[in-house]
């Protein structure tokens, strides 16, 4: 009889890694940490414009649009 576990029965997160937290726990609060969604990290238009000097957002839409 083998003393170590097999793979399957080996944790994903070595004991102790998160303190006393098990992995089903930190995914729960993973999971309620209520990160924005994806798209609210994007900047309108509007607001990419605002935040380059003049004639910068422009240049860079053209460099994108014809590499």
């Amino acid at each position: 009889m083998s003393l170590n576990p097999a793979p399957e029965e080996r944790p994903a997160v070595p004991p102790g890694l998160y303190g006393n937290i098990t992995e089903k726990e930190l995914d729960r609060d993973i999971r309620n940490l209520q990160l924005p969604e994806a798209d609210s990290l994007f900047a309108t238009e509007e607001e990419l414009r605002a935040m380059y000097p003049p004639g910068d957002f422009e240049r860079l839409q053209e460099e994108l649009d014809n590499p």
